[in-house]
């Protein structure tokens, strides 16, 4: 996925987790976060959008400079 932007160590999971921690940091909810990426149980929730994570930091600073 990451590729067809010019990152080619991005991929769908990275740029999946990266919504969910921006999603939540915007809305400031976890539930609707949830609902967002159709997960069962908002547990699931809770690990994508672990705020703490310098993975999903860096990666949405690169989608940052994308955009």
């Amino acid at each position: 996925a990451g590729k067809s932007m010019g990152l080619a160590s991005i991929g769908a999971q990275t740029m999946r987790k990266t919504f969910a921690w921006r999603y939540y940091k915007a809305t400031g909810d976890i539930y609707l976060t949830s609902k967002q990426l159709h997960h069962k149980n908002v547990s699931t929730t809770q690990r994508y959008a672990e705020l703490s994570s310098e993975r999903q930091k860096q990666a949405a600073n690169i989608l940052d400079d994308l955009i």
